[in-house]
């Protein structure tokens, strides 16, 4: 799936603002919210389960996403289509830091510290890379904290991976029936009003059959990365589709059609 290819070439990655971004509807929310923290006013987009998930965490994934989009070549991407991805994509990063922490997974320091040294390597320049990073609001403790993250997120799908061969299952399917849950019961408190319409909801309904807003975002986002068309003619042609897909729910069917599921969108 779509964002799968993202989580694919960002492990790990440093977020790197591309020049194109600068002046973006995207570029300039992350550098208010970056003036905000320097003045020292932390501002966060919601509570997940009592923990507290910063508006900067949500930029900096937009700008990622964005960022990955334009080097794929796809067409115009609304601002809408990158926000409601990367705000689905936070919510299931920190809910699988939550499995991690029910599976007893960690990471050791040496391992991060092993990381960000390949990674200042490969930029060749400290004072450089020490730039980059604060162009991203990152110091060299919260960068690493970030590919802490990364590393755990890693290490779970690979302990599911490992379990579904033990079980002669599926292992990324077992990763998402247990993301599935935690979503099910998650507890979302304290959203900012600009993130309300960014939650999940039903968008088309038939019988039963129901397909959400992320569900629509998966896909039109697979089409523009396959066929490089914009965002509105792609639109269209998911939504034709998704209507034939729904009139086939009322004749009688040899195999169970599949859909996206929420859960499935961060999956590696």
């Amino acid at each position: 799936m779509a964002i799968r290819k993202f989580r694919k070439m960002m492990k790990p990655v440093i977020f790197v603002v591309a020049i194109a971004m600068i002046g973006s509807g995207v570029w300039l929310t992350f550098t208010n919210l970056l003036q905000h923290r320097s003045a020292g006013e932390t501002q966060y987009a919601y509570q997940l389960n009592g923990e507290k998930i910063s508006k900067i965490k949500i930029a900096r994934e937009e700008n990622a996403l964005l960022d990955q989009l334009n080097k794929m070549g796809q067409g115009k991407t609304s601002k809408d289509l990158i926000s409601l991805i990367a705000f689905q994509k936070v919510i299931n990063d920190e809910l699988t830091l939550q499995l991690a922490e029910d599976m007893k997974i960690k990471v050791p320091s040496s391992e991060v510290k092993e990381e960000y040294e390949k990674i200042e390597e490969s930029i060749g320049n400290k004072e450089q890379f020490k730039r980059m990073l604060s162009v991203q609001g990152y110091s060299k403790k919260s960068f690493q904290a970030m590919l802490q993250e990364n590393l755990l997120l890693q290490k779970v799908m690979e302990k599911f991976e490992e379990e579904g061969k033990k079980a002669g299952k599926d292992g990324n399917l077992l990763y998402q029936e247990a993301l599935a849950k935690k979503r099910n019961e998650m507890k979302l408190e304290k959203l900012a009003p600009e993130y309300e319409k960014l939650q999940m909801k039903v968008v088309e309904e038939k019988d039963g059959f129901k397909i959400t807003n992320v569900d629509m975002a998966d896909r039109v986002t697979q089409l523009m990365l396959m066929t490089g068309e914009e965002e509105t003619k792609v639109t269209e042609e998911v939504k034709n589709n998704l209507k034939r897909e729904l009139l086939l729910q009322k004749k009688p069917k040899k195999e169970e059609l599949s859909f996206p599921k929420i859960y499935q969108l961060m999956c590696n």
